[in-house]
């Protein structure tokens, strides 16, 4: 809403005038606030979203498997309200599944992890979709273990960045199911 955005324009402009180092996650977010701030004396520096790999090691070891008789669905991280309309097919989706074969609908098991700050009455017909909130990241790479896939809502607001999502994904070698 034009609150937040206010909030948020008002924010980015002190710290860039009051800080000495900005640090974003993309060469095209650099040169917005390069071009935006011609005048601030901040150093920008762009370090892309990755991962470390020591990370994973240790959880890769404990080769936790996936349920045979579920299909577990796994989305971490922060949901931007912008992909709401994703959601929206994702419930729209399980709806068809459960009309369809009300026996494979009853397999299927979507965890969400991290900060959602959407209307969970998306999911009101949905017992299989459950929003834990926070959670540690040891705690969600090992649900992301047990999982058979994970979940990636990609928005065109956000195109600029590679995601942090994607990284522990991959680097947990688990399929992804991108909307």
């Amino acid at each position: 809403n034009e609150k937040r955005k206010s909030i948020e324009i008002n924010s980015e402009k002190q710290v860039v005038e009051r800080f000495n180092n900005v640090v974003t996650v993309s060469e095209s977010i650099t040169t917005v606030l390069k071009n935006k701030y011609p005048n601030s004396k901040a150093l920008f520096t762009t370090i892309p979203n990755g991962f470390d790999r020591e990370d994973y090691l240790k959880l890769k070891q404990l080769k936790i498997k996936s349920s045979p008789t579920k299909i577990r669905l796994v989305f971490s991280g922060t949901f931007y309200n912008s992909a709401e309309k994703y959601l929206t097919l994702l419930s729209e989706w399980l709806e068809e599944i459960k009309a369809l074969n009300l026996e494979k609908y009853n397999t299927i098991y979507i965890d969400f992890f991290g900060t959602i700050n959407i209307q969970n009455s998306i999911f009101n017909n949905h017992n299989n979709v459950i929003f834990h909130g926070l959670k540690s990241k040891d705690v969600v790479y090992k649900e992301i273990l047990k999982s058979d896939g994970c979940l990636l809502f990609l928005t065109d607001d956000i195109n600029y960045s590679f995601s942090s999502k994607f990284c522990d994904y991959i680097a947990l070698e688990k399929p992804i199911i991108v909307f």
